[in-house]
């Protein structure tokens, strides 16, 4: 079961990419087509997670970190982390609207609408990146596998991450969480290259870099935004 629900969300992701990234004839870039796209995208992940037997079914949220009990096994947590994902990409359309600058409107109604609908799924991507990047953990599969593709994936996470923080009304969704994130990354990057041992691997180096670089500019934003919020006072 374990293995059909991965190959399930393999055969989801890919549809995914299809639907939105895939060039020439994907919606992500087309405001009129996206959202409908989104949506049934996002039933089919929530009907994916709703199938899961007990064994993997497992819980999200901040509220959820710490929680030994969010998920039965280490098969859950893995499928939560693929869940998350997709999820982050499903939802990586409004993100891209809102950072273009086209969630605009014709219209102050209008604008107000449709900037609010955005936002909230602008929120529903940051989360799951972030989210993402939080519930990593040393999967015997990650470790031993997919260590290289994850630490691109992280990298990425941490980029949309760090773009949403230059902008105000994405910034303010983002919780102080993210402020850990770059550092719990680098320790669990660097502790599975020491399982794997020598030599290490330059993507994965130039992965931990770019986490490292991201992670810094995210500190000075929240630092210089704490500074003008006690200038203010």
């Amino acid at each position: 079961m374990y293995f059909l629900a991965c190959i399930s969300m393999r055969r989801l992701l890919n549809r995914v990419h299809q639907l939105l990234y895939a060039r020439g004839t994907g919606a992500a870039l087309d405001h009129a087509r996206f959202p409908y796209v989104v949506a049934e995208l996002n039933h089919q992940l929530d009907e994916w997670r709703e199938v899961l037997p007990a064994a993997f079914a497992f819980s999200v949220g901040f509220n959820e970190l710490n929680n030994s009990q969010s998920t039965a096994t280490e098969h859950g947590g893995f499928l939560r982390q693929r869940y998350l994902t997709c999820r982050s990409v499903i939802y990586r359309p409004y993100l891209m609207w809102m950072l273009s600058g086209m969630a605009g409107g014709n219209g102050a109604s209008s604008e107000l609408i449709v900037s609010q609908d955005a936002l909230k799924h602008c929120k529903s991507c940051l989360d799951a990146c972030l989210l993402h990047i939080l519930n990593l953990r040393g999967f015997g599969q990650t470790v031993l596998v997919d260590t290289w593709i994850c630490s691109l994936s992280m990298a990425g996470a941490m980029l949309v991450l760090l773009a949403a923080c230059r902008i105000p009304a994405l910034k303010d969704m983002i919780g102080p969480e993210v402020l850990g994130a770059g550092d719990h990354l680098r320790q669990l990057l660097q502790g599975w290259q020491g399982v794997m041992g020598e030599p290490t691997s330059p993507s994965i180096n130039q992965a931990i870099r770019i986490i490292s670089d991201a992670d810094r500019f995210i500190q000075d934003v929240y630092r210089a935004g704490d500074s003008y919020s006690m200038r203010r006072q």
